[in-house]
Parts: C-alpha cells; structure tokens; sequence
C-alpha cells in the first residue's frame, strides 16, 4: 500500500464503466475500427475476436464461492481502474471477470481508462519497461492511496511468454504462443484471476 495522490478526478474525466466500455467496442466493431492509435486490419480483427469473447465470457461467468463472499462482506470503499484497449486478447479474457466481481462487490467501483489516450498515466504502471495491458490499479475511494496492482495477465499466461522470451531458437511463432494463452483462458475460465486478485485484496488490507 502506497500512500500518494494515486489518481485525481481529473484523470478519470473520461473514464468509462464496463457496459459504456461494451457499447463503444460494439461500435468499432459496426464501424469497422478498433481503439488506439494503430487502426490497420489486423488490430480492427483483433477487436472483433475480444468483442466476440468478452460476449461468451459475460453470457457464462462463474465467480468462485470464496470471492464472493469476500467481495460482499468488503466494507472498504474502493475504485479498480483499468487500463485496456478494444484490441488487447488479455484485456477482451480478463475485464469481464473484473466486472463481474466488481458487480459482487456493492463498495467497488470499476472505471476503465483507454491507455492510448491517457499514456502519461499509463507509464507510471509499466511492465518489465512496457505498457501491457490490461493493468488494473485498485485505489481508495477518494483517490489518494494505492492498494494493490495487478496484470497484464495471470502469473501462469504470463509465464508462458516469459518462458517463450527466454527459449533457445529455434523458438515457436508467436502466434503460437498466443494460441497457447488462449487456450490455458479457455481452460481456466478467470479462476487464477479471481484467485490472484483475492490474494491482492487480503494482503493489501491487512497492513
């Protein structure tokens, strides 16, 4: 836990909640478009294949029973800021589970920030010198002490490309990999997600 001006109201102006979110990237999926800066073909499919997920995980999302009743016995007031973007294949796996936990939780609020256009704040929460996303930041209610992070992904999928990384050549395609991730999502239906961030919650709470 950090105590500093995490965030102010300011830099959530243009924040938007998970069902604003999921009509703007039903939007650019109509309009043939996706978010951030790079809007070439393959980055528009991209946000058509996080869309289609983000529509099978919302219509089949289960949350563990120990999440639950965590979230629903929290008392502590607090924000989870997420930054993501329409294309990201982490961000279309991960946020539904995050929505879907902070809808258990009556004294969470979710707000979802697209780091392209909000880059200064993104750079503060890198990975290994990079902005991967989604990288959820859960802050107090009023701003002005961080409590914990989390992403871009749960520590087993991000193992699989940090053992890529590190693999001797010749090394598989990195479209392999990614099928990879996806499948272990497929597999692991947001359990170490929900798990890694109930970790996160106990240990953050309890300094």
């Amino acid at each position: 836990m950090r105590n500093y001006i995490a965030f102010t109201e300011k830099d959530l102006a243009n924040s938007l909640n998970y069902t604003e979110y999921r009509y703007l990237m039903m939007k650019l999926v109509d309009n043939q478009s996706s978010s951030g800066e790079n809007q070439s073909d393959e980055y528009i499919n991209y946000t058509k294949l996080a869309w289609h997920r983000m529509s099978r995980i919302d219509d089949s999302i289960k949350l563990t029973d120990n999440i639950i009743d965590y979230l629903q016995a929290l008392e502590m007031p607090m924000k989870w800021i997420v930054f993501t973007e329409s294309w990201c294949g982490d961000a279309g796996q991960n946020i539904p589970y995050l929505s879907a936990m902070v809808d258990a939780a009556p004294n969470i609020e979710l707000l979802l920030l697209l780091r392209d256009e909000n880059i200064e704040l993104m750079e503060r929460y890198q990975t290994n010198g990079g902005n991967s996303i989604p990288k959820l930041v859960a802050v107090t209610e009023d701003l002005q002490t961080e409590l914990f992070i989390w992403g871009p992904r749960p520590v087993r999928a991000q193992n699989i490309i940090i053992d890529w990384k590190i693999a001797a050549e010749p090394r598989p395609e990195k479209t392999e990999i990614y099928k990879d991730i996806q499948l272990w999502y497929m597999a692991n239906k947001g359990i170490s997600l929900q798990q890694e961030v109930l970790e996160l919650m106990q240990n953050s709470l309890s300094v």
